[in-house]
């Protein structure tokens, strides 16, 4: 299976990462397009979904980066940078977000 770094690598030698990226596929995504819906009708539950899957965001691509960085040895192109510490900018402004307008959301 390739990787955005250009790196190959199989299932059997990492099945917690590959089960974080299926968790990703199957879960994670469809539900933060449910979200974003939610909160364009200004319901709380789509700002509390998404601030759950921020938490998931930061920790599945911290671990995901760090993975790559330590042992693969990764070309840092424009796509890694997109695949992995993107969604980690990505989860921490909304928590960042979410907490300073903690009082408008409620």
């Amino acid at each position: 299976m390739g990787n955005p770094d250009g790196s190959t690598d199989d299932w059997h030698e990492q099945k917690i990462l590959f089960g974080m990226a299926l968790a990703d596929i199957v879960i994670i995504c469809p539900l933060s397009f449910v979200a974003i819906v939610l909160v364009l009708f200004n319901s709380l539950w789509g700002f509390l979904i998404l601030g759950m899957l921020s938490f998931w965001y930061v920790w599945a691509n911290t671990a995901f980066t760090v993975t790559s960085l330590r042992f693969e040895n990764p070309d840092i192109t424009f796509m890694w940078l997109i695949a992995f510490p993107f969604g980690i900018l990505i989860g921490l402004l909304y928590l960042i977000w979410f907490i300073l307008h903690f009082d408008m959301v409620f």
